[in-house]
């Protein structure tokens, strides 16, 4: 039992009588000091916090608000918020006019009072009869029996148009910062004018980007002012997000009141080559969501197609893909790279389907490969373990990092991806130590198998999590029959449920095997199909002798079932993955050419001038 119990251990009836408050666990040794700290300011007749006598704020409080609004050539809305009254009653008051009159209301042109005794909240007045193409000021001004309190200070406002421009866009890669320029005309450029937008689009202000004020001062004299946009350092690979803006306040919006900025990953505009990939070989109704899709690039016909001396940044640091706008990023891995053969790139399709489209990006210097490419974000869609096997000790892929363990003659080999572990059916087999993140609820557990003779058992183990002591008793495994040639998916709950392949398995050939598991449901597919189910089990049983991860065997020394033959790109998966999942993965893998079509190579033209001297 593995619980968190309180008040009790949650077997014999060892229970607590009496109150039990604030409980907590930390993940650190907490020092003396912070626990006496937390006793002092925790215990009820403690003098840990010293509580002063409130002060009661008796002027009232008033500001003007985000300017005026709805702005026109004649008319304007003055905006103010009183956010205090103080110790008694409160009338406001604005003050406007074509000069700005301070703190003296004798000074101003114009003014409108609200007499009552007022509430606290946002006042606004209409004014009119204002002259297009000018410069207006206004203050807002509180006053109670304690005396006055006037807006911090004046806004101004202009009956004339204000207007974005010169958009440019900010980088993720080296934090480079976007630009968004904000007009006046210069016959309303004799005072600094606030002017306030609205913000919006995919970036999250502070977690994207520096948040912005939502505010920006074109200074006086001066007919501009600009909005820098900076991102911010991210430990995750980033997404090409967007930050909108709308003008709001003191002015006439003008014919681009709202302007958008995009903070790129990459900007695929100073890449030269550019290659569409599609899926016609995708078949399936369902929508894959974040689908690991394998790229196979190999040189094509020189001048028009895939060809390795196009990188300028060898051997891959330029590669890039994109979504369908050659814009949004997708993250990819490579799992191997040969510029005299066949390389092997796996890359996060947020949606596949059959109209799907991504593009290659490759062709620019000076740029090194994205974080992408070694911290396991192409398998963020419940994977728990991915295997590649092109290593003695095969690493694996994922953020977890659950790399294995050799033993015995593992040794490299070709494969359906890249490479395979060959295993010798007699000391051969992989292991990983213990670790909870292997033992999911749901579970899809799947590889790529070459059967080549009987290895060392009758029983012969192809992959397995767990084992209790020599009895055949384990949490999850292939296994593999050489006497019948069938193969079986299996799951135990304390009880073993096989769901069995009803063909005998052919030898020196490659098959794609899966398992799927859900309490009542276990399910057993090959290259693609499926075969075979068992409707029942309840929870998969992992708190048993051995919890290692076994591939090749299942780790009991004087009891051998070592596989022998070649295996290649294991996975393990905490959600069942759909038939369509399963199929789209035999096809991508096991058929890419048909599966992937490859498109024709684009060269971005070069941009410039030439200059021709005789």
């Amino acid at each position: 039992n593995r619980d968190l119990h309180i008040g009790e251990w949650g077997t014999l009836a060892y229970r607590f009588e009496g109150l039990i408050d604030e409980v907590r666990i930390s993940s650190v040794v907490r020092s003396p000091e912070w626990i006496r700290a937390c006793y002092e300011n925790q215990r009820p007749d403690g003098d840990f916090v010293d509580y002063g006598i409130p002060e009661t704020q008796k002027l009232p409080y008033i500001t003007n608000a985000r300017g005026a609004t709805n702005v026109t050539e004649n008319t304007a809305y003055l905006n103010g918020n009183l956010v205090s009254t103080g110790s008694s009653g409160t009338s406001v008051s604005v003050f406007w006019g074509a000069v700005d009159g301070g703190n003296n209301p004798d000074n101003w042109q114009y003014t409108n009072k609200w007499d009552g005794a007022e509430s606290p909240g946002v006042f606004s007045h209409k004014i009119s009869g204002l002259l297009s193409g000018s410069t207006y000021y206004y203050r807002f001004m509180a006053e109670n029996a304690n005396g006055t309190c006037w807006a911090n200070k004046t806004s101004v406002f202009i009956t004339d148009e204000v207007w974005f421009g010169d958009v440019s866009d900010a980088l993720y890669l080296d934090l480079i910062p976007g630009k968004i320029n904000v007009y006046r005309n210069a016959n309303v450029a004799d005072s600094a004018l606030d002017v306030y937008y609205k913000l919006g689009g995919t970036a999250i202000p502070g977690v994207d980007y520096v948040e912005l004020p939502g505010v920006v001062t074109i200074p006086s004299g001066q007919t501009e002012a600009t909005i820098i946009v900076q991102p911010l350092p991210t430990s995750v690979s980033p997404k090409t997000t967007t930050v909108e803006l709308e003008l709001f306040s003191n002015c006439i919006k003008g014919s681009q009141a709202n302007s958008k900025i995009q903070i790129l990953v990459d900007n695929f505009n100073s890449w030269q080559k550019t290659m569409p990939i599609t899926f016609p070989g995708y078949t399936g109704d369902e929508v894959l969501t974040n689908f690991p899709a394998l790229i196979v690039l190999k040189e094509s016909e020189p001048g028009v197609g895939f060809d390795y001396s196009d990188f300028s940044s060898p051997p891959y640091e330029e590669l890039r893909f994109a979504a369908s706008d050659k814009v949004t990023p997708l993250a990819f891995e490579v799992e191997s790279w040969d510029t005299n053969g066949t390389s092997y790139v796996w890359v996060k399709v947020p949606e596949l389907t059959q109209n799907t489209k991504i593009y290659a990006v490759w062709g620019k210097s000076g740029v090194t490969a994205p974080a992408c490419t070694t911290n396991g974000s192409v398998w963020s869609e419940n994977f728990v373990g991915v295997w590649h096997m092109n290593q003695t000790n095969a690493f694996d892929s994922t953020a977890n990092k659950l790399h294995t363990q050799a033993f015995g003659s593992v040794v490299p080999a070709s494969g359906v991806v890249d490479g395979a572990d060959e295993f010798d059916g007699s000391t051969a087999y992989l292991n990983v130590a213990e670790n909870e993140l292997l033992e999911p609820r749901n579970i899809t557990f799947s590889a790529w198998i070459y059967i080549t003779g009987p290895g060392s058992h009758s029983e012969l183990v192809i992959l397995s999590k767990g084992r209790t002591g020599a009895k055949g008793h384990i949490s999850y495994a292939f296994w593999y029959y050489p006497g019948t040639g069938l193969i079986e998916a299996c799951v135990s709950d304390g009880t073993k449920y096989k769901a069995a392949d009803p063909d005998p398995a052919p030898l020196n050939t490659w098959m794609y095997i899966v398992g799927t598991y859900r309490r009542g449901d276990l399910r057993y597919y090959r290259d693609g199909s499926f075969y075979s189910n068992v409707a029942a089990g309840g929870a998969i049983q992992y708190n048993i002798g051995n919890r290692d991860f076994h591939i090749g065997d299942w780790g009991y020394s004087i009891y051998t079932q070592r596989f022998k033959g070649f295996i290649d790109e294991v996975r393990v998966s905490s959600v069942v993955r759909s038939p369509d999942w399963i199929r789209a993965c035999w096809q991508n893998q096991g058929a890419n050419e048909t599966f992937n079509n490859y498109g024709e190579v684009v060269t971005k033209a070069p941009v410039g001038t030439i200059y021709v001297f005789w």
